[in-house]
């Protein structure tokens, strides 16, 4: 009699402890969903926000480059397509990942991963596209202006470049801490 009181004893607390863990995998799984809806705002939203700033710059690059600097008209053409390429590239490419929270946490992950990888792709695409025209800039600037024209193209471009890596270097952070996450949460 003893023996079975304490069997039912021992099932009871074996529930119970069933119970508080399926408690904390739901909340677990309610917090990765709500970190990836999160993501997926930041990944739409710098989306948007791309476009804006490519539609905001490129009177202030026409003024800067034919009026300020006056250099060729065909910098500053070039200069518009690759914002416009690149901004519709990356629109694209993030849309890939708008749906992600609909996944259960191994597919989500998986298409994080996949996204990861086409987003480098795209990365290696365009690095060289932003080196090569930065490149062709500062021949421009050399072959018109004196040093302190230079100096101001220079200081232009610096302040795209340094805001282009600070933005990838965030993204690519939130990524890797999302998948980290899903991972242990698989496990």
């Amino acid at each position: 009699m003893e023996q079975n009181h304490e069997f039912e004893e021992m099932k009871r607390q074996l529930e119970l402890l069933k119970e508080k863990l399926d408690r904390q995998t739901i909340i677990n799984d309610k917090m990765l969903r709500g970190k990836l809806k999160n993501v997926s705002r930041t990944i739409n939203y710098s989306a948007y926000a791309t476009l804006l700033i490519a539609l905001v710059m490129t009177p202030i690059t026409y003024v800067i480059f034919n009026r300020e600097l006056q250099l060729p008209l065909y910098l500053w053409v070039t200069l518009t397509v690759i914002m416009f390429a690149g901004t519709v590239a990356d629109h694209v490419l993030r849309r890939s990942i708008r749906d992600i929270q609909q996944h259960d946490l191994t597919a989500a992950g998986q298409e994080l991963s996949r996204f990861r990888r086409r987003y480098l792709r795209y990365e290696m695409i365009s690095f060289p596209i932003a080196i090569a025209f930065f490149a062709l800039f500062i021949y421009e600037l050399a072959q018109r202006w004196q040093f302190t024209d230079l100096t101001k193209g220079l200081i232009f471009m610096a302040i795209g470049i340094i805001a282009g890596i600070v933005i990838n270097l965030r993204f690519f952070k939130q990524m890797s801490e999302l998948q980290k996450q899903i991972e242990e949460a698989k496990d």
